[in-house]
């Protein structure tokens, strides 16, 4: 019997659409489907100066952040001296708050050193030591650390400094020496232990194909990469496709110009040279306010409230060890608080999903892993609230049903957390309108399904 309760509740037969929980792990790469949501959730800022009892350390908290990526030290701040390694006292205090409050740091080794090796700021055999340093230094503060190897190489000092292709393809002096600072890093902080976390770096995609072909060391733990998508209609839809004549020979991106072809070939890549599945972590993900989408429609704040939450949805399907978005502050084109310390509809968003979801453990795709790039995107979580979706329309308004076994009251709030209507249509189905941003939806079921309405 249909019941109305203070939502509308339904007991009707359901067709399950989409990709099935087993489906979705076993072509996603899923050796992390256990970790909550919450757990992926990070963020990018710029805190230098900026002492532990400040409102801004404070909004780290309210948004729910699991791992900060800082870079508050330089390596000329940390090594003034050759050999003489210490963080400042500010600094310690920030990672005791981050310890506190259960966030760990994915921390940037950047730049070069020219205050201790003014003859050659790059210096590998040093970089590798300084990296020790550093993770002793954090092991002794007790905080939960990953170490990231630089910031974009080709864009920061390497690439100026030693020239070469941008993309690293060879000729590419800066992409040699980078690769030899990643071996030295991993070696030695791998031979003071071997259970410190250690990642490579750069936003060009292909770069890392070709810094493959160079030769990684077998026991680097991951990779961070920037999946910015500048002028895409969404996330999900990366600007560029595999006609790019820079990314050739390597097949970095499927026709459907999709960010999951991206994520799974450079997944499948790095398995295939290194002979293990390293984590893929992405370390900046982000929206130029007054940039474009398209020929005419310009980024506002709504479409980044909008754009945000799926981007980690998105990362989260394909098995993304974490996501960092950029950025909390200090970068007024990109900031979820303004310089004039206004929260941005960007920071609700975040606090909104992060609340949402955070809890929660992605169960499968309902809608969309057959058409990633357009249409129906629903995400089916488990956790507090029994289960929950996510749900966006890639293009924009379109009601669509609800379809659920659960005799729990159906529910949904929008991405800035103010109620969504549900409505009866003359079936008896709930009927709900999706937009560009995502509806958070309680009391539905593991098997529940969205019918987009002609």
């Amino acid at each position: 019997m249909t019941r109305i309760l203070i939502s509308i509740v339904w007991m009707i037969p359901v067709i399950v659409t989409g990709c099935s929980s087993s489906e979705f792990a076993a072509k996603t790469g899923k050796s992390d489907m256990d970790l909550k949501f919450g757990d992926r959730i990070g963020l990018t800022a710029h805190l230098t100066g900026v002492p532990a009892d400040d409102p801004m350390m404070q909004r780290l908290v309210d948004l729910g952040v699991r791992w900060i990526r800082d870079d508050s030290e330089h390596w000329a701040a940390v090594e003034p001296e050759p050999g003489k390694y210490g963080f400042s006292e500010r600094f310690r205090k920030c990672l005791e708050f981050y310890k506190q409050n259960h966030i760990g740091i994915l921390y940037i080794m950047c730049y070069g050193n020219k205050q201790a090796y003014p003859d050659d700021p790059f210096n590998a055999e040093a970089y590798g030591r300084y990296a020790v340093a550093v993770a002793k230094m954090f092991q002794e503060i007790g905080v939960e650390f990953v170490l990231e190897i630089w910031n974009e190489p080709h864009n920061f000092e390497l690439g100026p400094y030693y020239g070469g292709n941008w993309n690293a393809a060879p000729p590419s002096a800066w992409a040699d020496h980078y690769v030899k600072m990643v071996h030295e890093a991993v070696r030695q902080v791998k031979a003071y232990d071997p259970s410190v976390k250690l990642l490579n770096d750069e936003d060009v995609w292909v770069a890392h194909y070709w810094f493959l072909e160079q030769g990684l060391p077998e026991n680097l733990d991951g990779v961070a990469v920037h999946p910015y998508n500048h002028g895409s209609p969404g996330p999900e839809i990366n600007c560029w496709g595999p006609e790019t004549e820079w990314l050739k020979p390597f097949p970095v991106i499927d026709q459907d110009r999709s960010m999951r072809s991206l994520y799974r070939n450079l997944r499948n890549q790095y398995t295939k040279k290194l002979g293990r599945t390293p984590e893929i972590w992405a370390t900046e993900w982000g929206y130029h306010l007054g940039g474009k989408i398209g020929e005419e429609e310009k980024v506002t704040e709504e479409i980044v409230a909008a754009f945000l939450p799926r981007a980690y949805i998105i990362s989260a399907a394909e098995n993304i060890r974490c996501l960092n978005w950029y950025v909390l502050n200090a970068d007024e084109a990109y900031n979820l608080v303004a310089n004039d310390g206004r929260e941005r509809l960007s920071y609700q968003a975040f606090k909104v999903m992060s609340r949402q979801l955070g809890p929660c453990r992605l169960l499968r795709q309902i809608n969309g892993y057959d058409h990633p790039t357009q249409g129906i995107q629903a995400f089916l979580f488990e956790g507090p609230m029994r289960y929950q979706v996510a749900a966006w329309c890639i293009e924009g308004p379109q009601e669509v049903t609800l379809e659920t076994n659960s005799s729990w009251p159906i529910q949904a709030i929008d991405n800035l957390g103010n109620p969504v209507e549900i409505r009866s249509n003359q079936d008896h189905l709930a009927v709900i309108k999706l937009s560009r941003a995502p509806v958070y939806i309680t009391g539905m079921d593991s098997d529940c399904a969205i019918q987009a309405i002609p």
